[in-house]
């Protein structure tokens, strides 16, 4: 069974300003290409749709704790 590549993502940049938004950002770098309050806003700032090579992230609030199942 072949397992999924895992992609580490850098999130060294995102700062109290992030908290509770959308940001796409470049994953080995961390940079942050563009920020929203919502994936829609977000997915508008880009021409042609958010790129390939950007990951998007919700941030949370610090208060909030979030536990896949």
């Amino acid at each position: 069974m072949k397992k999924a590549a895992t992609k580490v993502v850098n999130l060294g940049q995102l700062t109290r300003s992030h908290n509770n938004r959308w940001v796409a950002l470049k994953p080995v770098s961390g940079k942050v290409v563009a920020t929203a309050t919502s994936i829609v806003a977000l997915s508008a700032k880009f021409a042609q749709g958010i790129p390939s090579d950007v990951v998007v992230h919700r941030v949370l609030p610090p208060q909030v704790r979030f536990a896949p199942q």
